[in-house]
């Protein structure tokens, strides 16, 4: 019995000293926002590790009503579905491309602001667009963030 013992506390020594950092662990995701005129834009990027390039890209929106001059009581369902088209537009033909790498992730009307959030592809857009991607590191991505007066954590 007292071997035994020996035996299953050695085995969780050893268990509770193994090496438990699983590769696939070690996403890195960086965001940066920006507040103008009471709107606030965040945008997300996230890549396998800190020097591999960025994978996807989240772009949230929160604009409330009072500082886009809209009553939230005049929005009907047509109203806030033109809304988000254009905002999803207006994003795409910031970054240069079409509404294929881009995904409406969220699309939601709350008593005070709207708030959206896209999804975009980035390795689909690269790959389509047979750019070089060395420069889409999340170093690099903070960067070219910071520069546009973005703040990130």
């Amino acid at each position: 019995m007292k071997k035994l013992l020996i035996a299953l506390l050695a085995l969780m020594f050893m268990a509770g000293c193994s090496n438990t950092n699983d590769p696939a662990d070690t996403t890195v995701t960086k965001t940066c926002t920006f507040e103008q005129e009471g709107m606030t834009m965040s945008m997300t990027a996230t890549a396998p590790s800190e020097d591999a390039n960025v994978e996807t890209m989240t772009i949230g929106v929160v604009a409330p009503y009072d500082a886009m001059g809209i009553d939230a009581s005049s929005l009907n369902d047509e109203l806030k579905e033109t809304m988000a088209t254009l905002i999803e537009q207006s994003v795409a033909q910031q970054f240069g491309e079409d509404t294929d790498y881009i995904e409406v992730t969220k699309s939601e009307f709350t008593d005070t602001a709207m708030e959206l959030e896209l999804a975009m592809d980035v390795t689909a857009m690269t790959e389509a667009n047979g750019a070089a991607s060395e420069d889409l590191t999340i170093a690099s991505f903070v960067t070219e963030m910071e520069k546009s007066g973005m703040s990130c954590n």
